[in-house]
């Protein structure tokens, strides 16, 4: 529900800059609803991950999405681990956070500096 709220006010906005017409309660939107729906959405990502990485730890299941050797390509793939390094990447999650703040202050000119002027 966090990614979809966060994409129709997206791709709304985006549509609506094509004409030069999109007014300024959607643009404040656009760089406002990300300091709640980011972190819903990411924990709402990361809870599904867990639970499906609980649902396919019994090797009976894990082998129905995993690639598993001997194999005429010589070839493995374990879908639990993949899940694991998934879950690794989430740890870039604050450096996207902070730059979405700087792309904030920046189009809604909130930075402190600007404030001082």
């Amino acid at each position: 529900t966090a990614w979809s709220i966060t994409e129709i006010i997206r791709y709304a906005y985006y549509a609506l800059n094509l004409f030069q017409v999109s007014p300024q309660l959607l643009t404040w939107c656009r760089y406002s609803f990300f300091i709640v729906l980011y972190p819903l959405g990411v924990t709402g990502e990361i809870l599904t991950i867990i639970k499906a990485m609980q649902t396919i730890y019994p090797e009976i299941v894990r082998n129905r999405y995993s690639i598993v050797l001997p194999n005429k390509f010589n070839f493995g793939f374990d879908y639990f681990y993949f899940l694991c390094v998934v879950l690794l990447a989430y740890t870039y999650f604050p450096t996207m956070y902070k730059h979405m703040f700087k792309q904030r202050a920046k189009t809604l000119n909130t930075s402190p500096s600007k404030k001082i002027q």
